[in-house]
């Protein structure tokens, strides 16, 4: 347990610890073969000396074999002496014997040398011995004959003495050597124990060690990594103390966890009130709808919005805005049932999800007691550093299955029911209705529609030629967009822009009519230089920051002058965006773009205000044109536009016109500049190429008709 916790390991690279394990196992391996390197060489050694000591036995049986055979014949030699016959073969024989001895005796060189020379001369001496005898015995001598075989017998026993010590000294030295052997068996066989015995307890040591050091930190970087983005566990586990990898990686995991709760606390709270945000709900939808289409019961979303906001925002400023708005969340929070989930949606925007609602029939009723309480409870007076103001709410609610079937459906149709409920009055509740709900699924299937028009490329503007029809020229164009619907056919504006707006593919649609309506007229430029082409900004697109230099590189790309662009607004956006309008227009205005105000005349407050834009140009609205031969109240406010456009130096243009004697009453006014059925339609690109070739003509005509 010490070696697990050793303060060192702690203290390394990871990369330095597998290295000292590495070497801990290949020294231990070192060891065991260093060992079974001696046990071999040492068994090498005491065979190598037992097969020595087998063949100096060998030599010493050998030696004494030839010696006793050569005794022998000798013996009998002189044993048959006096046998004529056999002297001759017992002398051959006894020869043999003899070249045996020495034989023997050059062959015991493994011997000891100083043993063997006194074993050669003793045998020297013997043969001397027994040829003296043999001479003795033939001269007659017997006297002399037995001297020579009793020294000859004393030689024989002192060889045979020395021989037998020779053998029992070699005997004894390979006893010796067996028993070594025997030993350095059961030595060796009690060190291979030990040795594996110790390879096999530093093996599980160094096992342990790896799984204490190594294995168990991963197991928990793993599990840390798995509760990473688990909310609910608490500390990651893991020694982030430690100065190795697995310390960093735990460190910067838990600073990674910190980071992701505070990005997921971002993602999912609003920071101005401290409630969950729109992404909080959509998430919160998504999984109670499924969960409660299993189990039936009844859900409710309320959409609520502060009323008159706005104005509290633009005369007491954006900091008591805020303050106005958390004071808001905190009585919501206060009013709404602890269940239930309070959202702040957007600006001053929040949204109240009440699930677990019985469907037995009566939820409407106790969700509508509920709103009316919420109403109550917001009414109470809000003090702002001085300033007492009443706070109001209006109600949108929709009820999930009985209203609607998905999320998308929920949030539409509870949010048209709190307009609904602002345009009847405000400060008031009203539940989502089969018919909105109804109407809220034909503008979410449009709106996407309108996205799949538009990556298909559905959307070209069509041009409605603006006349001079006093010189019978065309001096503009305005580009009215068209939808080429593959089922429906061609699709006007006014059946697809509102659903646009809402869904924010308006600004999709005006950047598509606008480098069209350019690249239209860059070709149609080269023989009508003098057309300009105008083309509708809607109010986001006022609202866009980028719009001026979309402007500019849209004209950059077609090639044209700033001044063959006409951008046209209509006077209700001009008013109710004031400021906003004011600052971009101008900025338009800088870049060399002309500018029109459509629809002139409908705001009624607008004289005074437009003398302030930017404008070149203002149209005449075609409600007026069209009541200009009927009534003088038209034809008065058409006479008043002319005449303040004359004192502000800006031209204008009818639009309408569809009958010759309008066309001709706006020329007796001093409206020449005309737009309208009487002249065409709004045509495709091509066939309005076709049609300006011949306008001279057609105005001539109608003139002459005149």
């Amino acid at each position: 347990m010490f070696l697990g916790r050793l303060p060192i390991l702690n203290q390394v690279s990871v990369r330095t610890r597998l290295r000292i394990f590495v070497f801990g196992l290949f020294a231990l391996l070192g060891l065991m073969a260093f060992e079974l390197y001696r046990f071999v060489s040492a068994e090498q050694k005491l065979i190598a000396a037992e097969n020595v000591q087998a063949q100096r036995l060998e030599v010493l049986q050998e030696l004494q074999s030839a010696f006793t055979q050569y005794r022998y014949w000798n013996w009998y030699l002189l044993s048959s002496a006096m046998i004529e016959d056999e002297r001759e073969t017992g002398r051959r024989s006894a020869e043999l014997a003899l070249e045996r001895v020495t034989l023997a005796l050059e062959r015991a060189t493994p011997l000891d040398p100083e043993p063997m020379a006194q074993l050669m001369a003793l045998t020297r001496r013997y043969q001397s011995a027994i040829a003296e005898a043999e001479l003795r015995l033939q001269a007659g001598d017997p006297a002399g004959y037995r001297q020579q075989i009793i020294d000859g017998r004393a030689l024989v026993a002192e060889l045979q003495q020395r021989l037998d010590q020779a053998q029992a000294r070699e005997q004894g030295t390979q006893t010796a050597l067996r028993n070594a052997q025997r030993l350095r068996a059961e030595h060796a066989l009690g060190q291979t124990a030990l040795i594996g015995g110790s390879i096999l307890v530093g093996g599980l040591l160094l096992l342990w060690l790896i799984l204490r050091q190594v294995v168990r930190p991963l197991d928990g970087i793993g599990t840390a990594l798995r509760q990473l983005h688990d909310p609910a566990q608490g500390s990651l586990p893991g020694n982030a103390g430690a100065v190795d990898e697995f310390g960093e990686m735990v460190t910067a995991l838990r600073q990674f966890r910190a980071q992701s709760a505070t990005l997921h606390y971002l993602a999912y709270t609003d920071s101005l009130t401290d409630l969950p945000n729109r992404a909080r709900l959509e998430r919160a939808l998504t999984e109670r709808l499924s969960d409660h289409r299993i189990s039936g019961r009844s859900l409710a979303l309320m959409f609520l919005d502060l009323d008159h906001f706005k104005s509290i925002n633009d005369s007491l400023g954006h900091s008591r805005g805020d303050r106005y708005l958390r004071e808001a969340a905190y009585r919501l929070r206060q009013l709404a049932p602890p269940q239930s989930l309070i959202v702040r949606y957007s600006g001053d925007e929040f949204a109240i999800l009440l699930t677990d609602l019985a469907a037995d029939g009566g939820e409407q009723g106790r969700v509508e007691q509920l709103a009316q309480r919420i109403l109550e409870g917001m009414s109470l007076p809000v003090d702002l550093e001085g300033h007492s103001l009443s706070m109001s709410a209006s109600i949108g609610i929709a009820l999930f299955p009985r209203d609607v079937a998905d999320v998308d459906e929920l949030v539409s149709s509870a949010d048209a029911a709190m307009y609904l409920a602002k345009r009847y009055g405000r400060n008031r509740v009203q539940f989502a209705t089969p018919t909105l709900t109804a109407d809220i699924r034909n503008r979410v299937r449009l709106a996407s529609d309108i996205r799949r028009g538009l990556a298909a490329d559905e959307f070209e503007p069509f041009y409605q030629p603006v006349l001079d029809v006093m010189k019978g020229t065309v001096i503009g164009a305005e580009a009215l967009l068209r939808w080429r619907h593959p089922e429906r056919g061609l699709v006007m504006p006014g059946e697809f822009v509102l659903a646009a707006e809402e869904s924010g593919s308006i600004d999709q649609l005006g950047g598509r009519c606008l480098e069209r309506g350019c690249a239209d007229l860059q070709r149609l430029a080269e023989q009508h230089p003098q057309i300009r082409v105008c083309v509708n900004l809607s109010v986001r697109e006022l609202r866009s920051n980028d719009l001026v230099t979309r402007v500019r590189r849209t004209l950059q790309r077609a090639g044209l002058k700033p001044g063959q662009l006409e951008l046209e607004i209509t006077e209700s956006t001009a008013m109710e965006h004031a400021e906003a309008t004011t600052r971009v227009l101008h900025e338009l205005h800088q870049l060399g773009v002309n500018l029109s105000i459509d629809d002139f005349g409908t705001g009624y407050s607008s004289l005074a205000y437009v003398q302030r834009l930017p404008v070149q140009k203002i149209k005449i609205d075609r409600t007026f044109v069209a009541q200009l031969c009927e009534t003088p109240e038209a034809e008065a406010i058409v006479v008043a536009t002319l005449a303040m456009a004359r004192a502000l130096k800006l031209d204008v243009v009818a639009e309408g016109v569809e009958t010759i004697a309008q066309m001709l009453r706006l020329c007796e006014l001093g409206c020449t500049q005309q737009q309208g059925f009487l002249f065409s339609r709004a045509l495709p690109a091509e066939d309005f190429r076709t049609w300006v070739a011949t306008a001279p003509k057609r105005v001539v005509d109608i003139a002459s008709v005149a």
